[in-house]
C-alpha cells in the first residue's frame, strides 16, 4: 500500500489557483455562520442576551451561545442555543444542539419503565423507584451467590464515578470507562509530546485552519463538530484529508479519501511511513529536530528521555544506530 503524498513544489498556475481557493476560504466562516449571525442580531434587539459558553456534553469543549429572553421563566420557548460565530472552534452538532430538551423534554422518562411483555414487543409500565431498586438488587445479589462478585461488571460515560459505588463494594473490579475506545490515547499522546499542561482533552487542538495534508489514523471529526469546521476552512482552500480506518469513518462520506487499513496493523504502516520519508528525505528533519521533541527518545514509562540529543542521520547510507549504541548515550 502507498500514499501519495501532497506534492510541495510550487508552479505559476498553482500559486494563481492556491491564491483564489485561500481568498473564497477566508470568507468561507463568515458564510457558513451569516444566517446564525443575522438570527443573533435580532434576538438582542428584541431583548434577548447572549451568553458565551462552552459545550461540555463531550471533551472538545466548542463554543456556542447560549440566548435567553430576558424577564421570562426559563424554558424551551425563552433559552436558544447557536455555534458562536466569534469561536475560533464553532461547534453545534445534535448534543449542543438538543441541550435544552435534556432536562424538559416531553417525552424524557420521568419514572422507571418494566417490561411487562416479550422483548422486543415495547410493553412496558411505569413502578416507583422503590421497586425498581429493590428488584434489581435482589437479581444482582442472587447472580453474586451463583457467579461470584466479578460478574458483576458497570460501564458508563460522565458517571463512571457513580458506578464505582456498585462494584469496588461487592468486590468486582470491573469498572469500565469509555476512555479506552474515546480520549485516552489522544491525552497520553499530548502528554509524552506536549507535556502534561496540555494533556487534558480540548486544551490543544491541531492548527487544522492552515494545513495541506491531514492524515486520520483511526481518528473520526465527528464528535467535535467545532474542530471539524475549523478543518473545512482548510479544505475550501484545497487540502487534502485521508482517512486509514479498518471502517469507513463518516468523514469519508464526502471528499475525502478512505484507506482501509488492516486491523491490528497501524505500528507497522506509521513505521513504514517513517521509513519512507527518511529514505525519501521528505522528512523536515530541521523542523523535526528543533521545532518538536522528535530528537529525543521515549523511556519505558512514556516520558521523554531529555538528558541527551539523539542526533538524526542525515546520510541515509550509514546504518541505523542499534539498540546497543543508543544505551551507550545513557
Amino acid at each position: 500500500m502507498s500514499v501519495d503524498f501532497v506534492n510541495l513544489s510550487m508552479t505559476r498556475r498553482k500559486l494563481i489557483k492556491g491564491t483564489a481557493c485561500s481568498a473564497a476560504a477566508a470568507s468561507a466562516p463568515s458564510l457558513v455562520n451569516h444566517a446564525f449571525a443575522e438570527q443573533i442580531a435580532k434576538l438582542e434587539k428584541e431583548g434577548w442576551s447572549k451568553h458565551p459558553v462552552a459545550c461540555t456534553m463531550c471533551g472538545a469543549y466548542c463554543g456556542i451561545l447560549a440566548m435567553r429572553k430576558e424577564g421570562e421563566p426559563i424554558s424551551e420557548k425563552t433559552v436558544r442555543i447557536f455555534p458562536n460565530p466569534g469561536h475560533p472552534q464553532q461547534g453545534y452538532c445534535g448534543r449542543s444542539a438538543g441541550a435544552m430538551w435534556i432536562w424538559n423534554h416531553p417525552l424524557r422518562l420521568r419514572k422507571p419503565l418494566k417490561r411487562i411483555g416479550e422483548k422486543g414487543e415495547g410493553k412496558f409500565k411505569e413502578i416507583t423507584w422503590d421497586e425498581a431498586l429493590n428488584e434489581i438488587g435482589a437479581k444482582v445479589k442472587d447472580l453474586v451467590q451463583k457467579y461470584g462478585e466479578s460478574c458483576i461488571t458497570t460501564t458508563s460515560h460522565n458517571f463512571q464515578g457513580m458506578s464505582k459505588w456498585l462494584t469496588f463494594p461487592l468486590g468486582s473490579p470491573n469498572n469500565i470507562g469509555h476512555q479506552s475506545s474515546c480520549n485516552a490515547a489522544g491525552i497520553n499522546a499530548r502528554n509524552w509530546v506536549f507535556g502534561t499542561g496540555f494533556s487534558g482533552a480540548g486544551k490543544l487542538e491541531p492548527d487544522y485552519e492552515n494545513l495541506r495534508y491531514l492524515l486520520l489514523i483511526g481518528r473520526t471529526m465527528g464528535a467535535s463538530m467545532g474542530a471539524l469546521h475549523t478543518l473545512n476552512v482548510a479544505r475550501a482552500k484545497g487540502a487534502r484529508v485521508v482517512a486509514i480506518d479498518p471502517k469507513m469513518p463518516d468523514i469519508t462520506y464526502g471528499d475525502a479519501e478512505w484507506v482501509a487499513i488492516r486491523p491490528g496493523t497501524d505500528d507497522a504502516f506509521l513505521s513504514a511511513l517513517i521509513n519512507e520519508m527518511l529514505r525519501t528525505n521528505t522528512a523536515d528533519l530541521d523542523f523535526i529536530e528543533k521545532g518538536t521533541n522528535g530528537a529525543y527518545l521515549i523511556k519505558e514509562n512514556g516520558q521523554p528521555l531529555r538528558s541527551f540529543r539523539v542526533e538524526i542521520k542525515r546520510n541515509m547510507s550509514s546504518p541505523p544506530p542499534t539498540d546497543a549504541s543508543l544505551s551507550e548515550a545513557f
